[in-house]
């Protein structure tokens, strides 16, 4: 197969200059892709031998291409140069590569300008070598590739996919951008909670603790089964505030109980809770993190009661230099509650643990547009959230997100973690909502078929 060269409309669009066909070529000699430097922050002093890396990101890559301009008069040389030119003068521009058998790939190009024109041969005009240094992003992007299609997410924690899907498949050489879409109106001016994992085995990760699996305390205890709570049995804990100030009304001495390499990371901690009236306040406090006022009413709700981090204290993570992880032991966690004026219980479900080390991880709470119709995307590559009206217009309607975009890793299962209703009142356990992601897989060269 020939390889293809040229400028195109979009990824996946129309091609504006072919420059791999008469009366352009590619010159092999003097062409090269270039590679995008990995740029690395590093410390050191001498106190010690070697430095550390501390930060590490590629920059963008400069190519240097080589055609060869072939015509029959030099009037059409001048009008296909100047086809070239207008093209390496946009702002933006895409280019579409392919090597022979290997798949398309795109290249998002920065405005330049031709760093050498050469008039060959004979002085008739017809033949040019013309030499350009082109600056790009760091990676060549595959076509779009949608990796859940209106899947189904559960508002239980405690069903199948519940709050939760598994991400296989994905294609590339480096992490890529997600889009997660949902409908509109499933989402519209809810705040939700995001994350994924995207590493050892997510199923792994210690992500739902239902109240009744811990260790009462002061004036609580497990309650036979109520339908308004997940879980199975005795599913949901009481506190009836015998003692009214700051007491440990649950607890465990590890969680998780099983040390694995999967359970270190740093944890956004929601509780879905409510009372039984809305007089009085009542706090909520999870370990040392600060108290958290429970709102009035008593409609089932989520508070976020901050983060915990597993190991606690020091964390070497390998075994020397040896390379091989070291299991990370569950930490402990009290569950204290004071009722500072009225008469109310304090009911609890269940805490979710969200991956938030926002380094292997991602997360982020997304403050969804308030349009009902259509659908609203958050969009890793361009970092925002919208609307997109049935038309495909994107809407003007207020949307915000704190924290990072999600990212994709190729060759490993991503666990994406949702809970719609991350703040204020809670979703009812029948609820779900429908999931699509899709991303632009990022090569450092090219795309091996089907990759």
């Amino acid at each position: 197969m020939a390889v293809t060269f040229a400028f195109v409309e979009s990824i996946g669009g129309s091609t504006r200059l072919d420059l791999n066909s008469s009366p352009w070529k590619l010159l092999a000699e003097g062409t090269t892709f270039g590679r995008p430097e990995l740029r690395r922050q590093i410390s050191g002093n001498m106190l010690i031998d070697g430095q550390q890396i501390s930060a590490e990101a590629y920059g963008n890559r400069e190519m240097v291409l080589r055609f060869e301009l072939n015509t029959s008069t030099a009037d059409q040389a001048a009008a296909e140069q100047q086809k070239l030119f207008r093209e390496l003068d946009r702002p933006r521009n895409i280019l579409r590569y392919k090597p022979h058998t290997s798949t398309d790939v795109w290249f998002r190009t920065y405005r330049a300008g031709p760093e050498e024109v050469t008039l060959d041969g004979t002085a008739d005009g017809t033949t040019w070598t013309i030499t350009v240094n082109l600056l790009a992003e760091p990676f060549a992007y595959g076509a779009k590739h949608t990796v859940l299609s209106g899947q189904s997410i559960s508002m239980n924690p405690a069903n199948s996919n519940g709050m939760y899907r598994d991400i296989t498949g994905v294609r590339g050489d480096v992490e890529a951008p997600a889009q997660i879409i949902f409908p509109a109106s499933q989402v519209a001016g809810f705040t939700s909670a995001v994350a994924i994992r995207r590493r050892g085995t997510p199923s792994n990760v210690p992500f739902l603790c239902q109240a009744e699996s811990l260790t009462t305390g002061t004036n609580t205890s497990a309650q036979a089964n109520n339908s308004d709570f997940s879980g199975s049995g005795n599913n949901w804990v009481r506190t009836t505030f015998g003692t009214p100030t700051n007491q440990i009304r649950m607890s465990t001495t590890a969680y998780p109980s099983t040390p694995s390499v999967d359970a270190r990371g740093m944890y956004k901690v929601f509780a879905r809770l409510r009372r039984d009236d809305a007089v009085g306040e009542i706090y909520i406090q999870l370990n040392n993190n600060a108290p958290v006022r429970t709102n009035l009413g008593v409609a089932m709700r989520m508070f976020e009661l901050g983060e915990v981090v597993i190991p606690g204290g020091m964390d070497p993570v390998v075994e020397g230099p040896s390379g091989v992880e070291l299991a990370a032991a569950g930490v402990p966690l009290e569950i204290r509650a004071e009722r500072q004026s009225g008469s109310s219980d304090l009911q609890y479900d269940y805490f979710l643990f969200f991956p938030a080390d926002n380094i292997s991880d991602r997360f982020a709470m997304v403050t969804w547009p308030s349009a009902t119709s259509g659908f609203h995307v958050f969009d890793g590559y361009n970092g925002a959230v919208y609307n997109i009206d049935a038309s495909g217009a994107v809407t003007n309607s207020a949307a915000s997100f704190i924290g990072n975009v999600m990212m994709l890793t190729p060759n490993q299962t991503n666990r994406l973690f949702f809970c719609r209703k991350a703040f204020d009142i809670a979703d009812a356990l029948t609820d779900s909502v429908t999931v699509t992601v899709a991303y632009y897989p990022r090569y450092l060269n090219v795309a091996p078929v089907g990759s």
